[in-house]
């Protein structure tokens, strides 16, 4: 990624954080959530329930795919933000729970990661590369 710089990686983040806020709301409600209040939210949901309704469809391929054609990339991010008001709503009303959902973390990775090996295709201009086998 020439400048370091890739608009899906950081889609992504955004789609990653607010799953991980559902998650949060979900425990510390200390509710398990039903899945029918996800697929289609009544009067009875809970927040963390509309929480996860707003955020699932903000992972869909659909979004990526298209790319940066009218204002698909923001879907994901609105979607999350819609999603993070009812999760934040969830964790303040369950005052006193402890938050145990841990961070979302990924290992630190390097692009290509392939220490010591070959690369032969348009990264590498079609020739045959070798890659440092340090990380």
């Amino acid at each position: 990624i020439p400048s370091g710089w890739q608009v899906n990686q950081r889609n992504y983040a955004v789609i990653i954080a607010g799953v991980n806020l559902a998650l949060t709301a979900e425990q510390m409600s200390g509710v398990a959530v039903r899945p029918a209040e996800v697929a289609k939210p009544s009067s009875d949901a809970t927040s963390a329930e509309i929480a996860w309704h707003f955020v699932l469809p903000a992972g869909t391929s659909g979004y990526m795919y298209y790319g940066a054609i009218l204002d698909m990339m923001d879907k994901a991010s609105e979607a999350v933000n819609n999603a993070a008001a009812h999760a934040k709503a969830a964790i303040k009303a369950a005052r006193g729970a402890t938050d145990q959902t841990p961070p979302t973390m990924f290992p630190t990775q390097r692009f290509p990661h392939n220490p010591g090996g070959e690369g032969a295709g348009a990264l590498w201009k079609y020739k045959l590369t070798k890659m440092p086998r340090d990380f």
